[in-house]
């Protein structure tokens, strides 16, 4: 596993990078008799997106965190003292566990890579949490990942578990104008610039729903 990290900074800067350096971390713990860990955060993202989302290290959330620590140290990582990431300078990684559990009502999906099964935070929770950042921090940045995973998952989004996860807080008023966009750029009504204007728009007027 050591050796097949050599790989990673060679790689270019896309969501197989992270995934791949997830699958190696998942191999490490599993091997020592570890459940496997969950991607969430930035790395979530880029997989969702298709795009490259410039996180700078990989969120996971470890069932077995002692041992999943221990393998990051294993293969290479080291935790800075007072620092909350683990990282390997010889390729310029930084890993982050957060907790042992995902939140209350969150779910993991599978993903096979390279005949290694990993563990991904769903598309509706990643959704979800993106709408839920919007809410209480107006951050462009999350509505903007709020409408790319929106779009990019259409065809495989759980729109029964988005509508009980953001029903439950009460997101509509902001998940219902990313919806409309993506449906008017689905059916070629606008454009991707269109696109681009009408979720400026909807920020800048505080909330009102933009309608095609």
């Amino acid at each position: 596993i050591r050796q097949k990290l050599a790989d990673y900074p060679d790689m270019e800067p896309s969501p197989e990078r992270h995934i791949f350096l997830l699958s190696l971390i998942t191999s490490a713990t599993t091997l020592m008799g570890g459940e496997r860990p969950i991607l969430v955060g930035g790395g979530a993202i880029e997989f969702y997106t298709g795009i490259r989302f410039a996180t700078g290290d990989l969120d996971l959330v470890a069932p077995d965190m002692n041992i999943t620590l221990d393998a990051l140290e294993k293969i290479g990582f080291n935790r800075p003292s007072g620092a909350k990431h683990f990282i390997n300078r010889s390729i310029a990684a930084l890993v982050e566990v957060h907790s042992t559990n995902l939140y209350p009502g969150e779910e993991a999906i599978e993903l096979i890579y390279g005949k290694i099964p990993l563990l991904l935070i769903s598309p509706e929770d990643c959704l979800a949490q993106r709408l839920m950042n919007y809410k209480k921090h107006k951050s462009t940045l999350d509505l903007l990942n709020a409408f790319l995973i929106s779009y990019h998952q259409r065809n495989r989004i759980d729109e029964t578990r988005v509508a009980e996860r953001i029903g439950a807080a009460n997101l509509w008023s902001i998940y219902r104008p990313v919806q409309d966009i993506g449906r008017a750029l689905v059916l070629n009504d606008i454009g991707t610039d269109e696109a681009a204007a009408a979720l400026i728009r909807f920020m800048k007027e505080g909330g009102k729903e933009c309608a095609f």
